[in-house]
């Protein structure tokens, strides 16, 4: 049988005529069988997080084209330029496996003091895009570094939703640098508490060389921003620990992301309508509806109509989908198909009728 990777990618080229394409963050697209999610390591990705129930990934797939096609092309602004400018957001350079390790600092509370958390999101999502390697020629995944003490809370929450539902099995590793060493015990042990594809990924840091162990970098490669481990953070962003305390508030509040995700495309309004026209893709790839290419599609249509056992109203919401001209010749051939049915009888008789006369 083929391989769950196969199958998916195969169930998902069945429906390209109602997929939406694979839209690059500079507005470019291309068609579903000819993008990087046509390729194994990709749809393994969405299998992986799906516990490899093929339609599951599937649909997890599609909402993810379908909120590519809404949030790109991304327009860089002047305050999402300043996050990476400042080194907030950063890429810290490819380690000795070749993976792209990406750095965010909360600065102790001043992450957010001249940016929304909106748009603060925004620009984190744009840059992971940016820097990921969509051909193929390098690996794919990355590690994540979080640094300079708590992230603001509604912003930690929707960035966490937006990743977990578009960039499925990408970090390879999170490391969270530099923890105090009697903290690093007790966070150590909270993480026992979160799934196991979670916890294993996750490391805790105190000091500088366990750091770039954990994240595979030369010591010549330490970004700027972590010279001299806590003590010199301390000393260059001086945390305000009132800030701090707020945070680690908003960190343990329920809601408040809801505005944030708005803006990322991933709002109550957006999320229903991935889902209706997920729906719209699931019924094409468990209909079996033919893949009609090019021409000619009033002999294939008619065939399929001829063959069909479906409930009227259903059939006729099914060819709905189907490219046109397609869906015009099976819409024809199903208000036809009475019709057909009686000449085709009546042919069948004529014919065999001398013959069963003969016999009698």
């Amino acid at each position: 049988s083929m391989a769950e990777w196969q199958q998916l990618r195969s169930s998902l080229i069945r429906a390209q005529h109602i997929l939406p394409p694979f839209t690059f963050i500079n507005g470019d697209q291309q068609p579903f069988e000819e993008s990087p999610y046509a390729t194994k390591a990709h749809l393994e990705r969405f299998l992986v997080a799906r516990h490899w129930n093929v339609p599951e990934a599937r649909k997890m797939l599609v909402k993810n084209l379908l909120w590519r096609e809404m949030m790109f092309p991304m327009q860089l602004t002047q305050p999402m330029e300043r996050l990476h400018d400042t080194g907030r957001i950063q890429l810290c350079g490819i380690n000795k496996d070749g993976l792209r390790v990406v750095l965010v600092c909360f600065e102790f509370g001043r992450f957010l003091r001249d940016i929304s958390e909106a748009e603060a999101a925004k620009a984190y999502i744009y840059y992971v895009e940016k820097w990921l390697v969509w051909d193929g020629s390098e690996p794919f995944h990355a590690i994540g570094v979080a640094t300079g003490g708590p992230p603001p809370g509604s912003f930690a929450r929707a960035v966490v939703k937006v990743l977990e539902a578009n960039y499925p099995e990408t970090a390879r590793r999170l490391i969270i640098y530099p923890i105090p060493w009697f903290l690093k015990a007790v966070l150590s042990a909270a993480l026992w508490f979160m799934p196991p594809g979670i916890r294993e990924k996750v490391i805790i840091e105190s000091d500088e060389s366990g750091f770039l162990d954990g994240a595979g970098l030369a010591p010549a490669m330490l970004p700027e921003i972590l010279y001299g481990g806590r003590e010199g953070m301390f000393r260059r962003m001086k945390p305000d620990q009132a800030k701090i305390n707020e945070l680690l508030k908003s960190l343990m509040a329920k809601g408040g992301e809801e505005p944030v995700l708005e803006e990322l495309g991933m709002g109550v309004g957006a999320l229903a309508e991935y889902e209706r026209r997920t729906l719209e893709v699931e019924r094409v790839v468990e209909s079996g509806a033919p893949r009609v290419r090019g021409n000619g599609g009033l002999l294939g249509a008619f065939l399929c109509c001829m063959s069909r056992q479906s409930d009227p109203d259903d059939f006729m919401h099914e060819i709905a989908t189907w490219p046109p001209p397609h869906n015009k010749a099976a819409a024809k051939c199903w208000s036809w198909r009475p019709a057909v049915l009686v000449v085709v009888v009546a042919a069948i008789l004529t014919l065999i009728g001398p013959v069963l006369s003969a016999l009698a």
